[in-house]
């Protein structure tokens, strides 16, 4: 075993070595080591970035002639098509209607997006009509791969601030939040963890968007409030409070500047937070008018809401008598909160 790893390491050594070799002898004159070391490393780097973009669209292909293939064989009756979102089975772009663009809407990312809506509206769309909801189903691996596909693509979207446009992707966190509720396993929290951490860290931080937009898209994450997913936007849109409670406490106590724009786009997050906690009232008010403390999920809803409690409390430590408006926002979003409770 120690002879091959010794093996394996010259072999590295001396590949370098070769490749160093044929690197200085095509060196053109006039041309600086370092100037020519550098041009070939950008080159290199450039090559591989084209090649995993010509990755990524050769998947996406497939993924969408898996996603015709799965509808056209559901699809029994031709006088349904009509009804499907996904009408065209071919692979040209779809058609997207004029909607207000956060900055320039990016014709790529938009279509891949809508497309993969359209797919899982006609998915969800079709099993409904074939009476296969809204019991519990079994999703197969094209499904799954589109689900994934669109929280990668929003995700990076949101990330990089590509100009989707808001409704696009309010759209498409309905469909998937439809998803969760119908999925019997697989479904991707951890994905979605991402997906709402990501929107809310841009949205708080981003100079690119305007008010407007920074408000929209914050709001768009109260799509995710099936019994699946609430919790990770309960949870997300605390830790943002947190996280900017601290940096409160730190111009408190130091020379810190405030971060203006941040102080006014978590009053949006105080919105979301609101809209959050209306619905874990709103649901113990269909069930039973209070929160019964003898079923698990009631119990274990009482323990996340305490939990919620307590660190709403931190939140306002050394910091109310500079910063009251901010506080007394938490004390009321506590006061409706604990309404919960009783």
């Amino acid at each position: 075993m120690a002879q091959e790893q010794t093996n394996e390491n010259n072999y590295v050594h001396y590949f370098k070595t070769a490749v160093a070799l044929a690197c200085i002898r095509s060196k053109p004159p006039g041309v600086s080591s370092r100037d020519y070391a550098e041009n070939l490393c950008a080159q290199y780097r450039a090559a591989g970035d084209r090649w995993k973009q010509k990755y990524e669209e050769a998947e996406r292909t497939i993924l969408r002639l898996k996603q015709t293939q799965e509808l056209q064989s559901s699809l029994n009756f031709s006088d349904l098509a009509d009804l499907l979102p996904f009408v065209s089975f071919n692979n040209g772009p779809s058609q997207i209607q004029s909607e207000e663009p956060m900055q320039v809407d990016v014709e790529g990312s938009a279509n891949q997006i809508k497309q993969n809506t359209d797919f899982l509206k006609s998915f969800l769309m079709l099993k409904q009509l074939k009476r296969e909801l809204p019991h519990k189903i079994t999703v197969d691996n094209t499904v799954h791969s589109t689900l994934l596909d669109s929280l990668y693509l929003v995700t990076k979207s949101i990330y990089q601030e590509e100009g989707v446009s808001i409704p696009i992707i309010r759209s498409s966190f309905q469909v998937i939040s439809h998803l969760s509720a119908v999925m019997n396993k697989n479904f991707p929290l951890v994905e979605i963890q991402k997906l709402v951490q990501t929107v809310l860290e841009r949205a708080l931080e981003s100079k690119t968007f305007e008010r407007k937009q920074r408000k929209e898209l914050i709001l768009s994450l109260s799509e995710f409030l099936t019994p699946q997913t609430r919790h990770i936007v309960l949870d997300s849109s605390v830790a943002a409070v947190e996280s900017f409670s601290a940096h409160l406490r730190t111009v408190n106590e130091s020379e810190t500047p405030l971060n203006t724009q941040k102080y006014e786009n978590i009053y949006y997050v105080f919105d979301l937070l609101q809209i959050v906690l209306e619905n874990y009232r709103s649901q113990s008010d269909n069930n039973s008018q209070k929160i019964n403390f003898s079923h698990d999920a009631d119990f274990q809803t009482l323990e996340i809401l305490n939990q919620v409690a307590e660190r709403l409390d931190k939140c306002v430590l050394y910091i109310s008598d500079i910063f009251p408006l901010f506080v007394c926002k938490i004390w009321l979003i506590k006061d409706n909160f604990l309404l919960n409770l009783r």
